[in-house]
């Protein structure tokens, strides 16, 4: 998978809230999230599902492969939202 940099919704950033959005869709054979299939399967804080839905449309996955034939693929991805860390 080869994906953008995950935008963080900045009012939850400033207001330090970390949250988790679990997305469901079905990636065609060519890699690419099928229009109408994207949807949240789970959501810590409603206002991240915007951004975790932005952020999977537009990444790119390995299509998958039945006997060397790619096929689409039904999958649940989990996107984390968590706060930066000072090191």
């Amino acid at each position: 998978m080869s994906g953008p940099m995950l935008s963080y919704p900045a009012s939850l950033l400033l207001s330090r809230i970390s949250g988790r959005v679990v997305i469901e869709a079905v990636i065609d054979t060519t890699g690419r999230v099928e229009d109408g299939t994207l949807r949240v399967v789970e959501s810590s804080d409603a206002r991240f599902n915007q951004a975790a839905k932005d952020y999977v449309r537009v990444a790119r996955f390995t299509a998958g492969h039945i006997g060397g034939r790619a096929v689409r693929v039904r999958f649940e991805m989990p996107v984390e939202f968590k706060l930066p860390t000072r090191d």
